[in-house]
């Protein structure tokens, strides 16, 4: 897997600033009180729809191992393809939600996370400088353009509002799986982005799964 895979259905200026902003963050990302130190930029194939999470969940053991290497040798290939695998694992539920909602066919969407890096399971969400990642992730939106914006969760819904973004809106998948949700929620979401991408155009905050939290 290499960059002309994973980013085919973009133009090449889209995929030149995507790959220049990620290198800058390789050595610049400030990593939050409670997180992980292994930096996680998303996948992004394509501006169909961008998905956007709270923060990357943690890797099995073998994998961590090996992305931590990936990340020191600054090795944006193997990082985004692992990160890519990972999302695509069985017992995932975001690869389960994105699989669900795209039809299987990845290639013309895009995820990322507001904060990109893991983190411990008690962490102090008080301590955290959000406006440091809305920022971050602004940017990620500014150059992908994406057709449609789906906020998975109140993190994600929070940024995109703060960044002035349209959007729609849903409640996290582990959230609809846990309530028992999650199929009545991915049917009434591919609904919500079909009309959205037929119209070009997208009202913020207009969709919200059935339970809220």
């Amino acid at each position: 897997m290499n960059l002309k895979r994973l980013q085919k259905n973009m133009d090449e200026k889209t995929k030149k600033e995507l790959n220049s902003l990620e290198v800058d963050l390789l050595k610049s990302y400030k990593f939050p009180s409670g997180g992980v130190s292994v930096f996680m930029f998303g996948f992004f194939n394509g501006n169909k729809i961008l998905f956007i999470g709270q923060n990357p969940g943690r890797l099995k053991v073998d994998e961590d191992t090996k992305y931590a290497q990936f990340y020191r040798e600054k090795d944006i290939d193997k990082m985004r393809e692992m990160y890519e695998r990972a999302l695509k694992s069985p017992a995932g539920t975001i690869g389960k939600f994105l699989d669900k909602v795209s039809g299987k066919d990845w290639s013309d969407i895009s995820f990322t996370n507001v904060i990109k890096n893991p983190m411990v399971e008690q962490f102090d969400a008080h301590a955290i400088d959000y406006e440091y990642y809305y920022r971050i992730l602004g940017t990620q939106i500014n150059i992908l353009r994406p057709r449609a914006i789906v906020a998975m969760g109140t993190l994600a819904r929070a940024a995109a509002m703060t960044l002035g973004k349209k959007y729609i809106h849903v409640e996290h998948p582990s959230y609809l799986l846990k309530n028992r949700k999650f199929d009545e929620g991915c049917d009434e979401l591919k609904t919500k982005i079909q009309k959205v991408l037929s119209q070009q155009t997208l009202l913020a905050g207009d969709f919200h799964a059935s339970n809220k939290r």
